[in-house]
């Protein structure tokens, strides 16, 4: 297994072929470099997602005042998925919720809002408690500031579609005052 490893001879100019920058840059010791390891594995996919998914069009709620203003404030219905950092389940959601950000644009809102951070703690305890969210991806849809649907860990975007159709053909034929903020 030590002859697998890169030797201090395979390092070309300074480069180690496993570990980018020079060789002298590098943490010492195994578990430091195991670490830095780690970061960089768990860092690739938000780097190759920021790189090549440019037109993005899902909006990112990051304080409960936004929350209030975009999901209670529209007119048009919006559609939330409430989500944790690091959730595979969210990530793996969040690029169908962007092309259907992208298919609805300028009649529906797709938003993310963060219920959760990293140690499953929750971080918006307001709108958790009023919409019931404890567990994560819960997608709500909104219409005039109301709840009208719920799914957990539904993952077909045509239900969030036949959802969305109906709200939007229903905000045609009556709109109604937004619902009050929470506060």
């Amino acid at each position: 297994m030590a002859d697998q490893l890169p030797q201090p001879a395979d390092c070309a100019d300074g480069v180690c072929p496993i570990e980018p920058g020079p060789s002298a840059d590098r943490p010492a010791g195994l578990a430091a470099r195991l670490a830095a390891g780690f970061g960089r594995l768990l860092a690739w996919p938000w780097a190759w997602i920021a790189r090549h998914w440019p037109g993005r069009k899902l909006l990112t709620l990051t304080s409960e005042a936004e929350f209030n203003a975009i999901v209670l404030g529209e007119t048009v219905p919006v559609l939330v998925e409430f989500y944790k950092p690091g959730c595979p389940t969210c990530v793996w959601l969040e690029p169908r919720l962007d092309r259907l950000a992208q298919e609805y644009h300028g009649r529906a809102i797709i938003a993310k809002y963060r219920v959760m951070n990293s140690l499953f703690i929750h971080t918006s305890w307001a709108v958790s408690r009023r919409y019931g969210v404890y567990f994560v991806p819960t997608v709500l849809l909104f219409a005039n500031g109301r709840e009208v649907e719920r799914w957990f860990m539904d993952y077909k975007t045509r239900h969030y579609r036949k959802a969305l159709d109906r709200a939007i053909a229903e905000q045609a034929t009556e709109p109604t005052a937004p619902a009050a903020p929470i506060g």
